[in-house]
């Protein structure tokens, strides 16, 4: 009965063993450890997040600022931040990117376990590991982003209001509720989940290739033995390959969620069209690629080392609590 469930992450209460080791895979229970996944995706989105708030910030204003003329360049929004508003301003709005992260990476997380298992269960070795894991990173993003999205949304504004009239979380919910319904707090989520998917797809799938290069390299034959440093580069890589492909849709989707009145793009085609004709594709496209390089690349070096790292402690916690000190 369990297996004709359609839905695989309604198998949450059971599911079969991926086999991980030789790919760079966690050889994780697909659905027995979901605790697990769900509590060390919390802790890892946290700390991460945390972590990069002040350039996520930065980036968002950037990202946000049509290009003219007069644009100044990123850096200058650093010195203004912190003679405006103080040390503290770089973190506004960290406190809903963390409500956000909370459940957006477990969910990730956990709904990227539970697809590759259900994967690998369905087609076996006809399907290549890399693959494997594109597919179901690319399932498991669109997943969290589609169930956490107007927090997403809320966060975008919270981080580019006027300085001078800043309104708190529930202001600003409620206000936008109020003047522009309910559908704004979705605009841009079919192109965030098309350029979020694939996003994490290309981000898992690297980086669990990397990790199954170590494992051949260093004679490693099970993930928990990697060392910190193995999985922080193979975090590293996979979030700079990943961020370069997919950096174009970020700028639609900002652009979608901070703009008041009509939607600026009928959909990804006509934004990247719109926006490399008007502002080019380095100034335009391509814009503040290197402060989201500064913000990516630790962001998913410590989050998908950090899950990992969390999983198997909280797995041997589980397993045998006389062992973990």
């Amino acid at each position: 009965a369990q297996a004709a469930l359609p839905f695989p992450l309604l198998r949450l209460a059971g599911g079969p063993r991926t086999t991980g080791m030789a790919d760079g895979g966690s050889g994780s229970k697909g659905g027995k450890d979901v605790v697990e996944y769900l509590v060390a995706g919390c802790g890892a989105g946290a700390v991460s997040r945390t972590c990069i708030a002040p350039v996520e910030r930065i980036k968002i204003i950037f990202q946000t600022t049509r290009c003219t003329a007069s644009a100044s360049g990123w850096a200058r929004i650093v010195p203004q931040i912190f003679r405006d508003e103080g040390v503290l301003a770089f973190w506004k709005g960290n406190t809903i990117g963390v409500i956000r992260v909370l459940p957006y990476m477990s969910l990730q997380f956990t709904s990227n376990e539970v697809y590759r298992a259900w994967l690998s269960e369905a087609f076996g070795d006809r399907l290549p590991a890399p693959l494997r894991h594109l597919t179901a990173g690319i399932f498991a993003g669109g997943t969290a982003i589609a169930l956490t999205y107007p927090l997403d949304t809320l966060r975008a504004r919270m981080a580019v209001q006027c300085r001078t009239q800043p309104m708190s979380m529930a202001e600003m919910l409620r206000r936008g509720l109020a003047e522009e319904g309910v559908a704004v707090w979705y605009r841009g989520c079919w192109m965030s989940m098309q350029g979020g998917g694939v996003y994490v797809g290309l981000k898992f799938m690297t980086y669990d290739g990397l990790k199954g290069r170590f494992h051949k390299f260093m004679g490693v034959t099970n993930d928990k033995d990697l060392a910190v440093w193995q999985r922080v580069v193979s975090g590293a890589v996979g979030g700079l390959f990943a961020q370069t492909v997919v950096y174009p849709m970020d700028i639609i989707r900002r652009r979608s969620q901070t703009v008041k009145g009509a939607k600026p793009y009928r959909g990804v085609w006509h934004g990247l069209s719109t926006i490399a004709r008007e502002e080019g594709i380095r100034k335009g496209l391509y814009r503040g690629l290197t402060l989201n390089y500064m913000k990516a690349i630790p962001n998913v070096a410590i989050s998908l080392s950090l899950y990992d790292i969390l999983k198997y402690w909280l797995h041997e916690l589980r397993r045998n609590p006389a062992s973990v000190h």
